[in-house]
């Protein structure tokens, strides 16, 4: 993808690195969330397109997930190949 870069390292560098973090926001109707990293930081961005399993269900607030982390054009963080770990009940 042309719209990811991360820190440090050309556009389109792949990393191997995984994150975590729990869902903090799933605003209503929308494909997209955000993450409160475990890391800490400002929040990840991560939409429902860029899931490891574009089958599974739309994360909930509370849910533990992992992603790869890139930093967009936009300096915005973004999580691809995000997948839940742990479901909140």
């Amino acid at each position: 993808m042309t719209d990811f870069v991360k820190y440090g390292e050309p556009a389109n560098a792949p990393t191997n690195e995984t994150e975590t973090g729990v869902v903090r926001h799933v605003p209503a109707g929308k494909s997209f969330f955000f993450v409160a990293s475990d890391q800490g930081g400002r929040d990840v961005f991560c939409h429902k397109g860029n899931m490891a399993d574009r089958d599974s269900e739309m994360p909930r607030v509370g849910d533990r997930v992992s992603y790869r982390l890139f930093v967009g054009a936009d300096g915005r963080l973004k999580g691809i190949d995000t997948a839940i770990i742990t479901a909140f009940n």
